[in-house]
């Protein structure tokens, strides 16, 4: 009888140990990740492109996992990519964007940062894993802040930050962590992203050769689309760490 007893106060103990959130206690993840894929849908920062050039961006995560199988985060990336574009004083324009620019600049660079909030879901917990270890999706709202700055591709001259842009944006990743001596975090993911503002001007861009009369316009549909290809599919790979703070259970 008492053997039973101590049996079934084990067994008890262990299920409700395993239903605690967190890796040995630990909940707080941060991990630094890099974002890229061919540049077949535009240039990237150095204005090539093609199979063999890429885009990319930097990601930046910190987590907090609240259940066994989901945890909550705060997401940082930095964007650098450019376009191509000749309208800064175009006399089609009856106010160009800039009157004093030479000729040769027919690029621009875009240049800022991507803010916003995430929830991860992990998979299947049961079969001897619980979040953040295993595979898992992530779901993302932002909003990127970007810069439009002209540049001379020719004599590799920038010129001054000329427009600032605001775009929201939203993300899923299919990914899998796993963690290295119970600190180190690798991690290895496919993110679709989609930014509901320049779905319109990279269609339209591609199927015609609409143009408007306003030269901010312009910008902004070149630009929007711009940001539309290159965030809607990258594969990323990252490493972080389990930060050394325990839960303790009340």
């Amino acid at each position: 009888m008492r053997i039973g007893l101590i049996i079934g106060l084990m067994a008890l103990a262990a299920s409700c140990s395993a239903q605690a959130p967190g890796y040995m206690g630990r909940r707080l993840t941060v991990t630094a990740e890099l974002s890229f894929f061919n540049a077949l849908f535009g240039p990237n920062a150095n204005f090539n492109s093609g199979i063999s050039r890429f885009n990319h961006r930097e990601i930046f995560d910190l987590d907090y996992v609240i259940t066994r199988d989901g945890s909550i985060g705060f997401t940082f990336e930095l964007v650098n990519t450019s376009i191509a574009y000749e309208g800064w004083n175009d006399p089609k324009f009856d106010s160009p964007l800039i009157t004093d620019l030479p000729s040769t600049f027919k690029h621009a660079r875009i240049k800022g940062q991507t803010f916003g909030l995430n929830y991860k879901l992990y998979r299947n917990p049961s079969k001897g894993g619980i979040a953040p270890v295993g595979g898992y999706a992530k779901f993302d709202i932002m909003v990127a802040r970007t810069e439009v700055f002209p540049f001379d591709k020719e004599n590799r001259v920038e010129r001054g930050r000329i427009k600032e842009y605001y775009n929201p944006l939203i993300g899923i990743t299919y990914g899998r962590q796993r963690i290295l001596w119970n600190s180190v975090i690798i991690r290895t993911g496919i993110q679709i992203a989609l930014v509901p503002t320049g779905v319109l001007p990279y269609f339209t861009g591609i199927t015609s050769d609409i143009e408007h009369d306003d030269p901010h316009k312009e910008l902004k549909r070149v630009h929007d689309a711009r940001m539309f290809s290159y965030y809607a599919i990258n594969v990323n790979v990252g490493i972080g760490f389990l930060a050394p703070i325990r839960h303790r259970p009340k």
